[in-house]
């Protein structure tokens, strides 16, 4: 009652006004053209203020409406760190942090009235206050079901921050609020993994291919759709490559002539690629198990594939990376390793470029969880350190990722490679530079196991496992344990078999973690 009594006391305010405008202007405009221009001059004064003035308050409403657009604010982050002492004492660190949610998409399916993000959210997000961007059909209004009574739905405002502990139910309303849509909205984060990976370890099967594993000094491995393959080294530095079909229970060798400390292997759309630099050759062994042999050729832009440190550290969808230490470049091909070109890094923003590219037990990772729908391609590996450089670049593990577009090639998502510093990071736990370090993807995050520690004397050869949740930008120490009774023998290894699972290879016998 009271909105109408004001609507109509303001139509009548703005009825004088109208006449009072009209008449100033009016007789303005008959001084200015005379009397013989008086009709014109009304009907110019009527055309101006119909032009200028609209009486209509009228609010257009709609009986439809749907969520459109649903995007994640900044985001708190609590990851705490259990750290010993050489004393035996145990501290507690907690490292607080925040991070952009709108590099975390979330999902709406309009069929289920499901909204979910594939990517989870980084370990240790805090989403008890989360602010979001919600935006909807023909501006309809967002409500969020209370969680302490479900029959009461409260508004929400760009202001507001949401409890995303739980499932939560966001209502839509239409703009007339004749209509409703339910969505359930699930935000996910990585889980923590304490000592909840359950062990079973045997020796391998067969008694020839228990003894050749033992003796091997460095092992790296890679994992395809239906076998498992092992480049091993021995300490004089003979090379082979082993097979196994079988996950591991028992390998056999393959005929094929490697030279001297190849310790190198890749893979690429389910394809097993070794590095024979002396040839020039990239050895491939496709699914059928056909073995092929693909010569590089050293163009322009790429430099004699017998340089040092030039690795091939794998691809996807057609493509191969490799990496040039010393040249500070990451390379791709796109017909199969024949040919390359680099790419962009972000190592020419920083100066003197000393962000260095991996040059020693380097592995290429594509991460199981896509962000924004993409595959991310991940280098992990060992720097070498050089006289004129601060050695505390060389102290950590070297980490490089992009996001892969070749589908969708959109102007977003073309990145150059990113370097994932831990040097200066607040953080007690980095993945340190360790001999004979291998990586392996696993349950949606990087696990990293390697032998003694080239600059801390305190860590023992292969006494523990590094996990990472969020693609080599840190690690925890904590959170997976080695097997009970695990020996390395001559060297370990750390990659997945074809069921998943966590391997974990060490004096001949293969150990299998499942969660």
């Amino acid at each position: 009652m009271h909105i109408s009594k004001l609507s109509c006391n303001f139509a009548s305010v703005f009825n004088v006004c109208k006449f009072v405008m009209m008449r100033n202007l009016y007789n303005r405009v008959a001084r200015t053209v005379g009397g013989s221009g008086l009709l014109s001059a009304l009907l110019l004064v009527s055309l101006v203020l119909a032009s200028c003035v609209s009486t209509s308050n009228e609010t257009v409403v709609y009986s439809d409406t749907a969520l459109t657009g649903f995007t994640l604010g900044t985001l708190k982050a609590n990851r705490t760190y259990h750290v010993t002492s050489s004393t035996g004492k145990d501290s507690t660190y907690i490292i607080a942090s925040s991070y952009s949610g709108s590099a975390y998409p979330m999902h709406i399916n309009q069929s289920t009235n499901e909204v979910y993000n594939t990517d989870s959210l980084k370990y240790g997000t805090d989403l008890s206050k989360v602010v979001c961007t919600i935006s909807t059909l023909n501006n309809g209004q967002v409500y969020f079901q209370s969680l302490t009574d479900p029959t009461q739905f409260v508004y929400y405002s760009s202001a507001d921050s949401v409890d995303f502990r739980q499932e939560r139910v966001l209502r839509v309303m239409s703009s007339d609020k004749t209509q409703t849509r339910d969505y359930k909205v699930n935000v996910n984060v990585y889980q923590v993994m304490h000592d909840s990976v359950l062990w079973a370890g045997d020796p391998i099967n067969d008694a020839a291919s228990r003894q050749l594993l033992a003796s091997f000094h460095y092992m790296s491995g890679e994992t395809t759709d239906d076998a498992m393959y092992i480049l091993g080294e021995t300490n004089d530095g003979d090379a082979m490559l082993l097979r196994s079909g079988d996950n591991g229970e028992t390998w056999a060798k393959m005929d094929v002539a490697l030279p001297k400390y190849t310790s190198n292997i890749s893979c690429a759309d389910d394809t097993v690629m070794v590095l024979l630099e002396e040839q020039k050759q990239i050895l491939k062994i496709a699914p059928s198990g056909e073995i092929t042999y693909t010569k590089i050729v050293s163009v322009a832009d790429f430099p004699p594939i017998t340089e040092s440190y030039i690795t091939i550290v794998g691809g996807l969808d057609g493509h191969l990376f490799a990496v040039h230490a010393e040249g500070r470049k990451i390379y791709d091909s796109y017909d199969g390793g024949v040919t390359w070109q680099a790419e962009e890094t972000d190592a020419t923003d920083f100066i003197n470029n000393d962000y260095r590219m991996p040059a020693t037990e380097v592995s290429g990772i594509v991460t199981e969880t896509k962000e924004n729908g993409l595959d991310r391609f991940i280098i992990v590996g060992n720097c070498v350190a050089e006289d004129e450089l601060d050695d505390e670049y060389f102290k950590y593990a070297s980490v490089w990722s992009k996001v892969i577009d070749y589908e969708i090639v959109s102007e977003e998502f073309l990145d150059r490679w990113t370097y994932c510093q831990q040097i200066g990071m607040n953080v007690p736990v980095k993945l340190p530079n360790r001999e004979n370090l291998t990586v392996a993807p696993w349950k949606n995050a990087m696990v990293a196991f390697g032998g003694e520690a080239r600059y801390d004397s305190k860590v023992k050869d292969y006494d523990r496992l590094y996990i990472s949740y969020d693609s080599g930008t840190t690690w925890t120490d904590k959170d997976l344990k080695l097997p009970n009774g695990y020996e390395h023998g001559e060297g370990g290894l750390v990659m997945t078999d074809t069921a998943g699972r966590l391997i974990v290879i060490g004096d001949g016998c293969v150990w299998r973690g499942t969660k």
